[in-house]
């Protein structure tokens, strides 16, 4: 168990690249058998190293062509850091899942649709949404607070 023990203190003490070589190298024997893991364990690592995420959320009813401006914008620019949230305030399955799984999302969510009043809640439960589009065009990067490159 010493060994384990000085090859873990001598993994922490390399740098996040080498200590990146490493693992890859160690699970290089299994690509053959597993390709498809591969990928993903690289954006895994690449995602770790360069945490957290920055969370796009959109509140509003999935099917609902403002909202869907609003997706397609932010799905616009690909960036390896960046995580597309939809959040539906009007369905239940949506909330609990949100209220379980991403608290800070929903809360954000929820201030929002209890600002903007009966008239935000009327018009998300009709279908509507509190956050235009701009009328004719899907909603520019910039609305979105990104720039082209993410």
């Amino acid at each position: 168990s010493s060994s384990s023990s000085s090859s873990s203190e001598e993994m922490q003490q390399m740098s996040y690249g080498d200590r990146a070589d490493a693992v890859l190298s160690g699970f290089i024997g299994r690509l053959d058998q597993a390709a498809i893991a591969m990928p993903q364990m690289c954006v895994t690592a690449w995602l770790k190293a360069h945490a957290p995420l920055r969370q796009v959320i959109i509140a509003g009813e999935a099917n609902n062509p403002a909202t869907q401006a609003l997706l397609d914008a932010a799905h616009a620019a690909p960036a390896f850091d960046k995580a597309v949230i939809l959040i539906d305030p009007c369905n239940p399955e949506s909330v609990a899942f949100w209220k379980q799984h991403n608290h800070e999302a929903w809360s954000m969510v929820d201030a929002h649709f209890q600002r903007s009043g009966p008239a935000a809640a009327a018009a998300a439960a009709a279908g509507g949404s509190t956050a235009e589009a701009p009328a004719g065009a899907a909603a520019g990067l910039e609305d979105l607070g990104m720039s082209a490159t993410g």
